[in-house]
């Protein structure tokens, strides 16, 4: 019987202790994400991971590839299948990008409309590359209305899980590598 109430007492805690509870999440203002980034910025990289993108509660989700060389970027997004459905070329000092579709995709649509909207696609860009120089694993940005949530970090500070949050909107990118 104590055997039997030990090891469900095992059971029990290894199974709260692999439910990832988040700690405590950090909020700063613009003001304070600018003053705690470095004066840099990651150049020349290349990047995987995956996405995820939600508008209500319909989405879709892949893998991206990111490729930067002289601020210029090509992000591909792939399905779970492996098949490119976007591509995504961006010139970081000129601010312009476009977007290519493989196929006419209402979520593809959606997502396209959505980085087009005031920059978002550079704002994203700005804050997945510059990670708050903080101790704090989970941070909350406010920045008009976005709130910017960074989960844990890579080395190097880099951004591992960054979620981008703007009324029923919301894409998160969880990245697995960077390499410079």
């Amino acid at each position: 019987m104590r055997l039997v109430l030990a090891l469900l007492i095992i059971q029990l805690l290894t199974g709260c202790a692999s439910l990832g509870l988040q700690g405590d999440v950090s909020t700063m203002s613009y003001d304070e994400y600018k003053a705690s980034t470095s004066p840099g910025s990651i150049k020349d990289f290349n990047a995987t991971g995956k996405f995820i993108f939600f508008i209500e509660n319909k989405g879709f989700s892949g893998k991206l590839t990111w490729k930067s060389n002289n601020n210029k970027d090509t992000i591909f997004l792939l399905n779970p299948f492996n098949t490119v459905v976007a591509k995504i070329k961006l010139d970081a000092l000129q601010k312009k990008f476009s977007i290519f579709v493989k196929d006419n995709d209402k979520n593809l649509e959606n997502l396209n409309a959505f980085l087009r909207r005031n920059d978002n696609i550079f704002l994203m860009r700005e804050f997945s590359l510059k990670r708050p120089l903080s101790e704090n694993k989970d941070i909350a940005i406010i920045n008009n209305e976005w709130k910017i949530t960074y989960h844990d970090s890579l080395p190097n500070n880099r951004t591992k899980k960054i979620i981008f949050k703007k009324g029923n909107i919301r894409l998160e990118l969880l990245f697995i590598s960077w390499v410079n």
